[in-house]
């Protein structure tokens, strides 16, 4: 695949501009001017770059290049991004915009269209999502661009297998040059466990690692996504063909039935670890303070936790909980200053909710290395006010939440590992 960065002088050149929204606009350009030449093309952009304007700006440079009325698609991730490309997009004809899970169930016939745009195109590069891998190819049309900050090598050379051949790329360090977001330190403030809190996550742990190494032990290459697969009715013979396995290699004689509970138990025991991290009393204590240290300050804030109890467990007499996407209210009063802080439950990771986030602040972590870019790309948008974001990762050591954060900022700059909130400097 094709890689196309920036070069020295187009860097210098945006980095001159002295007005922000000139020096985005400029960098949209040189992607709109190179989308023609590129009928298949990866826009592999930093959070905040202004993905809905420069969908805008390619769907008006391609109206002018195709002088018909054939449609634009814009393919999206949820009602919070369909609200706001509708936003962005209104006035312009033939453009359609539809939710993903709208866009790949529904029985749409799409005849005479342009181009279709794909955002957050991370959630339908995925060759073990059986419904969202078919969203790309359902479309024929020449023109089709992926949108999105967070793709990894896996994800583009699935990609390439569709046939994108050209990924313009443009990552936070080059944008930080540019002067297209506002700077940013990273706090790791790792807890330690000691007592009950130590003795029950070891159990918790012990368990979760056992029933891993009760299935590794007949499956062991990408034992978790065939073990998820062994729940879905229609994969009936593949559980069968387990069930023979784990037999022979164990001498005994399961029925079909007795590996499904194991199976359920395997997923239990990953469950029960999770909700230990994402609520243990240590870490919620220090989050609870971080927070009211942010608000006493006057910080625009953003939480992101696990689980709506958890977020209600952080409530402040300045925060809402954000659980559901049709709950648009919450983000509303947040976007307009009437609560300072908003605490999301697994939501909100992308799009764009506020300019002046000051404060980000996370609870609960996983395996997926976009998760930590999504969340601190939520601040990493200039406001009218000078702005310093401030991020903030509370874990808990030697769990496996620990190797998850590591994983997540490997490579990231301005880090800083500390072990108390204190040490935190807004």
């Amino acid at each position: 695949m094709i890689k196309r960065k920036l070069s020295k002088d187009e860097k210098l050149l945006i980095k001159g501009i002295s007005e922000l929204n000139k020096r985005r606009d400029t960098l949209q350009q040189l992607a709109v001017k190179k989308k023609k030449k590129n009928k298949l093309q990866i826009i592999n952009f930093f959070t905040s770059a202004g993905k809905t304007y420069l969908v805008k700006n390619c769907i008006l440079r391609m109206q002018k290049y195709f002088l018909n009325d054939n449609t634009y698609v814009v393919v999206v991730n949820s009602d919070v991004l369909k609200e706001e490309f509708e936003k962005v997009l209104d006035g312009i004809p033939n453009v359609e915009v539809y939710i993903v899970k709208t866009f790949v169930k529904d029985r749409i016939t799409f005849v005479e269209v342009n181009a279709v745009f794909f955002d957050e195109a991370h959630h339908y590069l995925n060759e073990d999502s059986l419904e969202f891998k078919k969203t790309i190819p359902k479309i024929d049309c020449s023109y089709k661009v992926l949108l999105s900050a967070t793709l990894e090598k896996e994800q583009l050379n699935f990609a390439e297998s569709l046939g994108f051949n050209h990924n313009f790329l443009v990552d936070t360090d080059e944008a930080l040059y540019m002067n297209l977001i506002p700077d940013y330190i990273i706090y790791n403030l790792g807890l330690e466990l000691e007592g009950f809190y130590k003795t029950q996550y070891e159990n918790i742990d012990k368990t979760f690692k056992d029933y891993v190494a009760y299935f590794k032990a007949v499956i062991p290459e990408r034992t978790e996504f065939v073990v998820a697969n062994l729940i879905k009715p229609e994969n009936k013979l593949l559980l069968e063909e387990v069930t023979g396995l784990l037999n022979e290699f164990y001498e005994m004689e399961y029925s079909v039935g007795q590996v499904m509970g194991m199976v359920m138990k395997y997923y239990k025991s990953i469950s029960n670890r999770k909700k230990f991290l994402d609520s243990c009393k240590i870490k919620l204590d220090v989050c609870k303070k971080l927070i009211a240290k942010a608000e006493n300050l006057d910080l625009q804030t953003v939480v992101f936790t696990g689980s709506k109890l958890v977020g209600k467990s952080l409530l402040t007499k300045n925060a809402e909980v954000y659980f559901s996407e049709s709950n648009l209210k919450v983000i509303d009063n947040f976007a307009k200053g009437i609560t300072k802080t908003i605490i999301s439950c697994n939501k909100i990771t992308e799009g764009q909710i506020s300019n002046n986030i000051e404060f980000v602040l996370r609870t609960n972590y996983n395996n997926k290395k976009r998760y930590f870019k999504q969340a601190k790309g939520r601040g990493l948008r200039f406001s009218e006010k000078e702005k310093y974001l401030i991020v903030v990762n509370v874990y808990l050591k030697n769990t496996q939440e620990e190797t998850w954060l590591k994983n997540q900022t490997k490579n990231e700059k301005f880090i800083n590992y500390i072990s108390s909130f204190e040490e935190v400097q807004f």
